[in-house]
């Protein structure tokens, strides 16, 4: 079972990023969690561009980590009561391509606010949904106060959110097992 993740924020002392670590080192035996490429250096999004070529070069390596993968993880902070610009322009990249079509995901929203980002919650689920993602909402993990949750220096994580992420990632790891036939490939729809 492999499942990319992704994080919303690029930002070095992360809460997203420190809850993302955690998956991959709580994942399982027999489910491997394995950071996407950053999405730093990907321009915004051209439909000229996507249409016609040459594509961006540091979307191929996202590309080639989703289309290898079973399941997606997604791990996001709220801004201006959204999710980050720099994430929906990786999904933008992502619509219509197939590496993600059909593919169960869990979306998991880290938070300074009591509101635990619902709002990045709900608009990312929406937007991958759209997209024709399985959106997992067993899978699903809003975490509000994180500051007093997550320690970005350590990577160390309360023990009630530990429990929290262990369950996130069986039921992403669950849906993954039993997702039906994967979505069609680069190579078929050219």
């Amino acid at each position: 079972m492999r499942i990319a993740a992704v994080c919303g924020s690029l930002r070095s002392q992360s809460l997203n990023a420190a809850v993302l670590r955690a998956a991959v080192r709580l994942a399982p035996a027999g489910v491997t969690i394995t950071e996407a490429p950053s999405f730093r250096e990907l321009p915004l999004f051209d439909a000229d561009v996507a249409g016609s070529g040459p594509l961006p070069a540091a979307l191929e390596p996202i590309r080639d980590c989703f289309e290898a993968a079973d399941g997606v993880l997604i791990c996001s902070p709220e801004y201006a009561h959204g999710f980050p610009g720099g994430l929906k322009n990786l999904l933008d990249w992502q619509v219509g391509t197939g590496e993600l079509t059909g593919k169960p995901a869990a979306v998991i929203t880290v938070s300074t606010s009591l509101t635990a980002g619902r709002w990045a919650h709900a608009g990312l689920t929406e937007v991958l949904t759209t997209m024709g993602v399985d959106v997992v909402p067993e899978a699903g993990l809003t975490v509000g106060a994180a500051r007093a949750k997550v320690d970005p220096a350590t990577g160390r994580l309360a023990p009630d959110l530990v429990a929290d992420l262990r369950r996130a990632i069986a039921a992403l790891a669950t849906r993954s097992s039993h997702a039906g036939p994967g979505p069609l490939l680069r190579a078929d729809l050219a």
